[in-house]
């Protein structure tokens, strides 16, 4: 199955109802690790810092998760392909007030004012001058699903130059 057929079936399900996500109580900072660990080589052959921000203490919320680590590589594998050499990405869970909160963040090109608003789009790809080239323009459509389907919704602050940062709340 090719990527654009995988993510194409993603979205019908999501729209048909049968994104069958089960949440169970979930530690956030082993679904990091583990993004972040399966993306290393991919930063270090394009010179950007990868890195997993984790405290001492377990961070739970109600998740799904592999629907969680799909968020989080879609969201990573957007932020290397618009980091920049000598960049950094940096993933987080941290505790919230009422569960816990999900970040993925860059040092890249960051997002135009006028692009925000469609980033979660099915089909937009931005600006294709300044972007990778690369993709369906599905990913955050995606991610935003998955989001929803935690009962959640995804958000981002960006301005040009200034990099991106996403993140999500999940519910404990």
């Amino acid at each position: 199955m090719t990527a654009l057929t995988e993510s194409l079936l993603t979205m019908a399900r999501a729209d048909a109802g049968g994104f069958d996500m089960p949440l169970t109580t979930t530690d956030l900072n082993d679904l990091v690790n583990y993004v972040v660990h399966r993306n290393e080589g991919l930063a270090a052959e394009h010179g950007i810092r990868l890195e997993a921000v984790a405290g001492a203490q377990a961070v739970f919320a109600a998740a799904n998760a592999a629907g969680i680590r799909r968020l989080l590589a879609i969201l990573v594998d957007n932020a290397l392909k618009h980091t920049p050499a000598g960049g950094t990405v940096t993933v987080s869970a941290a505790a919230g007030e009422s569960g816990a909160v999900l970040t993925v963040a860059d040092t890249g090109e960051g997002i135009p004012a006028d692009a925000l608003p469609h980033i979660f789009e099915r089909f937009y790809r931005g600006d294709p001058v300044r972007g990778s080239g690369t993709g369906f323009g599905l990913g955050l459509s995606i991610a935003q699903a998955i989001a929803q389907a935690h009962g959640s919704e995804i958000a981002v602050e960006s301005a040009p130059g200034a990099g991106a940062r996403f993140w999500l709340a999940l519910k404990a």
